[in-house]
């Protein structure tokens, strides 16, 4: 989508057609080029205004003096570069973002210059202002961007965001223990279905009885779906490897109205799929999200299946050297029977 501040402007001699941002930095307009139209796509212009944009909200001028090496934007960039190979682009984007959104006056700061107060000062104000998962969230990846300067040899010494560890100020994550009481989960299922968007009741069914992941399902093509069984790339999921799933009748039920072109879930949106039902969910009267759908399931799994099993099917790590290297949780139709069994219970039909 288009916002505030990008645009396209028309030189008046020659009559080419730059993308532009442009927004007032400490009390004066500040106009950025981004390049010419055709020379880069609109994706690249937009994404490039928005980040220039968050910087400038912050009071960076970006036409000011180039930042030192030593710079918090500078290290910053060369930490995302590094770690292309490593990370997911969610992952960096993330990082990017919480960097420049609640510490965007210090990017062209020297790193080494940020002291343990500025840290302390800052979560707090994030604590306060914005909210404590936030604060811990933005503490952690510039801990993160800290030692990867250190690792660089650009700075040394004790990271500044160890403070807040030493110093018991850090927030602490909330518990994450909230569901659909599994005996509410068939009217859970009554109130889904008045959803008038069949798209987002079909994804919303099929999250609760597959416990996969948001984007996991989201990016779900037709093409994945093989033999009754979800077949997630190591790309598209967290483990980093093939994961390949049983559909149990109620998933399959879910699908099977849907219309049959590219993306199992299709939207009217820039990804083309399903993002987020939130509202829908939220329409239902309970206070649920898309991974509380996922929490259901795996709650409902402890009491049908050994925990191996669950582990297995909730795409999670093996627990111990037994599990990952001597036992081999492949038969997708044994594993079927498991995922009828949790079919059942949250249908309020268990045995």
């Amino acid at each position: 989508p288009v916002f505030k501040g990008f645009g396209i402007i028309i030189s008046a001699k020659k009559g080419t057609r730059s993308y532009i941002c442009q927004r007032d930095v400490n009390g004066r307009s500040r106009r950025v080029t981004l390049g010419s139209v055709g020379a880069i796509t609109p994706d690249i212009a937009l994404s490039e205004a928005n980040r220039l944009l968050q910087t400038m909200r912050a009071g960076v001028d970006p036409r000011s003096k180039s930042p030192k090496a030593n710079a918090v934007g500078r290290v910053m960039d060369r930490m995302l570069q590094a770690k292309q190979n490593s990370r997911r682009e969610s992952t960096l984007s993330n990082y990017r973002w919480l960097i420049e959104k609640y510490s965007g006056d210090w990017l062209n700061f020297s790193l080494a210059d940020i002291t343990p107060d500025d840290v302390m000062k800052r979560h707090s104000k994030i604590t306060k202002n914005v909210a404590p998962v936030s604060a811990d969230n933005w503490a952690g990846t510039f801990r993160t961007l800290w030692n990867f300067a250190e690792d660089m040899e650009i700075v040394s010494g004790r990271n500044p965001v160890d403070i807040l560890k030493r110093q018991r100020l850090l927030n602490g994550k909330p518990v994450r223990d909230r569901i659909v009481p599994l005996s509410q989960v068939p009217n859970f299922l009554l109130k889904i279905d008045e959803t008038e968007n069949i798209v987002q009741r079909a994804y919303i069914r099929f999250l609760l009885f597959t416990a996969l992941r948001r984007n996991e399902a989201a990016n779900l093509q037709w093409a994945d779906i093989r033999n009754d069984c979800v077949h997630v790339p190591a790309e598209r999921n967290k483990s980093k490897r093939d994961f390949i799933i049983p559909l149990s009748s109620s998933a399959l039920t879910a699908i099977e109205a849907l219309p049959k072109g590219k993306w199992v879930f299709p939207a009217d949106s820039a990804s083309g799929h399903v993002e987020d039902p939130r509202k829908a969910l939220k329409r239902t009267g309970y206070r649920v999200s898309c991974h509380d759908l996922r929490r259901t399931w795996g709650s409902a799994a402890a009491f049908v299946m050994p925990d191996a099993i669950r582990r297995r099917l909730l795409n999670h790590a093996p627990a111990d050297v037994t599990e990952r290297h001597y036992t081999v949780l492949t038969d997708a139709e044994r594993l079927r029977e498991f995922s009828e069994k949790v079919d059942r219970m949250l249908l309020g039909m268990a045995d």
